[in-house]
């Protein structure tokens, strides 16, 4: 996904996309509440980072990296977050989905990318992934999705860039009402209602 189908958040996606283009940081942040469009950022600055055509503007979405990402089979991309019922996520599968694999390199791209929902990881759980963090091989990105930076503990807070996801306007918000699949369905003052709301 191409930084050009995010809406709002001009700032953020200037310096992602810098970052694509030059020496990404080896983790960062996106912080901000549900809702916010954290997650549809980071994953599009995910396929980005493992796209071969990447540009300041995103990912070109027609090379093999962008199919394999886009069908959720692409090797040097894992997703962390809770399975089923658990209230977290289970120390043994940080273990498992990011030391074990973090010193294998990257198959198909330059980088390896883990995207991890950072709110969903108790103390022990960042705690395993603690050691990933202080000293990650140089083509290794994290990218964690939280509500804040105190969700996080102090050691991993020091070990991210943070970016915290600004406030929509209501024009930008009524954007994003009518891509949605429903959205051309709704009256134009529904539509304004929903945003304000």
């Amino acid at each position: 996904m191409a930084f050009s189908r995010i809406v709002g958040q001009q700032e953020l996606v200037n310096r992602l996309g810098k970052a694509v283009c030059g020496l990404p940081g080896h983790a960062y942040a996106f912080l901000g509440p549900q809702g916010s469009g954290r997650r549809l950022l980071a994953r599009a600055f995910a396929k980005a980072l493992l796209c071969t055509d990447a540009t300041a503007e995103g990912s070109c979405d027609h090379c093999n990296s962008c199919r394999y990402f886009d069908n959720g089979v692409h090797p040097d991309y894992k997703f962390l977050d809770r399975e089923g019922k658990d209230k977290n996520i289970k120390v043994e599968r940080v273990r498992q989905a990011i030391p074990a694999d973090v010193a294998m390199r990257p198959q198909m791209a330059r980088h390896k990318v883990y995207l991890i929902m950072a709110d969903d990881l108790n103390e022990p759980g960042q705690n395993a992934l603690l050691k990933s963090l202080e000293e990650p091989p140089p083509y290794v990105v994290f990218l964690l999705i939280s509500t804040g930076l105190e969700r996080l503990l102090p050691t991993v807070r020091s070990r991210v860039v943070p970016l915290m996801m600004s406030r929509l306007t209501e024009s930008e918000i009524v954007s994003i009402i009518r891509q949605k699949p429903d959205g051309d369905k709704l009256a134009a003052d529904e539509i304004h209602f929903y945003a304000r709301y």
